[in-house]
């Protein structure tokens, strides 16, 4: 019913809408590129299926649409992949496909390390597959960075639109069924919404992706309702990490417009009952006798107790897992793939670990598989692709900053809904910095 609701709405949308744009420039031309093809001549249906003219912001809802109701069929990954894959081929054929020489050179000094601890510990198919894996999402980053140039956002604007309807829609339904979920008793781990059980992290990151769309179009009391509807739904699934990029995300939206926020009355009372509203919410207990807030504290002090590391290894939280990790990554990792669970493959080491979660959250799993060296060189080349969302120095800085609090909260980059509702959330902010400068870009 979901899908089809969603078919509905992306037919009566697009119905007659097209752009003509020749695929040789591809994603880097300007607005969501056409794939119309006279490159291609390998087949009548291939020929026939090229010119019938494959809108890529078409592909892009696809894959937001299929990795948000996803439920319990976690092979969506196929979807995601074959868009990615497909991506990378035609930016490959791409005269004008370029990106900056230091995102180059710091990628290409990544993918030659993992190289390198890949012939050191064998087993090159599961390591090619978990390097994939790892660096897959850059091309949608890509993408998208070009997309959020001026000049195709002036093009695009009814797509972008039409995005954040169903972004919307997606929240929607995560309310109802978290709601659902929460009345029957679920373990909070699988308070999840339609990401199926144990996808209890994703529901802040729609969270905070619909808070970053409604900002982009400034409607102040859609943005206070959808706060207060996103801590109770992460109260009820218990993420405490989601408070932590709510307060962050906070002070990226702060920094956006500075001091004009507090010229509006309005919007410094809203802000001001906003913030005593979650302080109460805080105040109740939900799966314990402690208070979330003193739950969210007590977190973050483990985490951050760096020499409680293993001091009771039979707990389950990051702290453990990154200690273990460290014991078995060390500087060079075990090799990629290691501990890894892709793709309908087990990791070749993961019986190491028994039932210990190393793959809790992205630091952990990056060191245990490459290394204290390949955790420093994947958090560069992210850093570098997603500074290119924003002009202003300081937003490239929260950018960054964002994109590490989001390692240490999940297994980012090994769950694609979200990491691909995390790279949505940074092109939201972008397009918001550039309205904040060009106002009619989005009307």
């Amino acid at each position: 019913m979901v899908y089809m609701l969603l078919l509905y709405y992306l037919l009566v949308e697009f119905r007659g809408f097209s752009v003509s744009i020749n695929m040789a420039p591809l994603l880097f031309s300007s607005g969501f590129p056409v794939i119309s093809g006279h490159n291609f001549s390998s087949g009548r249906f291939i020929r026939s299926a090229i010119n019938r003219k494959i809108h890529i912001g078409w592909l892009l809802l696809l894959a937001f649409s299929v990795l948000v109701f996803s439920f319990d069929f976690h092979a969506v990954w196929i979807v995601y992949d074959l868009i990615a894959a497909g991506l990378l081929f035609l930016f490959l054929l791409s005269r004008k496909g370029k990106v900056a020489w230091f995102q180059l050179f710091i990628l290409s000094v990544t993918i030659v390390y993992f190289i390198l601890i890949t012939l050191i510990n064998g087993h090159y198919l599961m390591s090619i597959l978990s390097m994939w894996d790892t660096f897959k999402h850059l091309i949608y980053i890509t993408l998208l960075v070009r997309m959020a140039k001026v000049d195709s956002l002036v093009r695009n604007t009814r797509l972008i639109k039409s995005l954040y309807v169903i972004i919307a829609f997606a929240f929607f339904i995560q309310m109802i069924v978290v709601s659902i979920q929460y009345g029957r008793g679920e373990m909070f781990d699988n308070i999840a919404g339609t990401f199926g059980d144990g996808g209890s992290h994703a529901v802040g990151y729609i969270s905070l992706l619909f808070i970053c769309a409604a900002f982009v179009f400034r409607n102040v009391t859609l943005i206070v309702c959808s706060i207060i509807v996103a801590v109770l739904m992460n109260m009820a699934a218990e993420n405490a990490g989601f408070f932590v990029l709510l307060a962050l995300l906070t002070l990226v939206l702060f920094a956006l417009h500075g001091a004009a926020i507090f010229r509006h009355i309005y919007i410094c009372f809203a802000f001001f009952i906003l913030v005593l509203m979650i302080g109460w919410m805080l105040s109740f207990s939900v799966y314990s006798d402690l208070a979330f807030g003193s739950v969210i504290m007590g977190r973050l002090v483990d985490l951050l107790a760096i020499h409680n590391y293993g001091d009771s290894l039979e707990s389950v939280g990051r702290s453990t897992s990154l200690f273990m990790a460290s014991q078995l990554g060390g500087w060079l990792g075990s090799g990629p793939g290691a501990y890894s669970n892709i793709y309908l493959l087990e990791g070749y080491r993961s019986h190491d670990v028994g039932g210990l979660q190393i793959n809790i959250c992205e630091v952990s799993h990056l060191i245990a598989e490459s290394g204290y060296i390949g955790l420093v060189l994947v958090m560069a080349t992210y850093i570098s692709f997603v500074a290119s969302f924003f002009d202003r120095w300081l937003m490239r800085v929260l950018a960054a900053c964002f994109l590490v609090v989001c390692l240490f909260y999940s297994a980012l980059l090994m769950n694609e809904s979200q990491a691909f509702m995390f790279i949505l959330m940074l092109f939201f902010l972008s397009l918001a910095e550039k309205r904040k400068r060009t106002p009619h870009i989005i009307s």
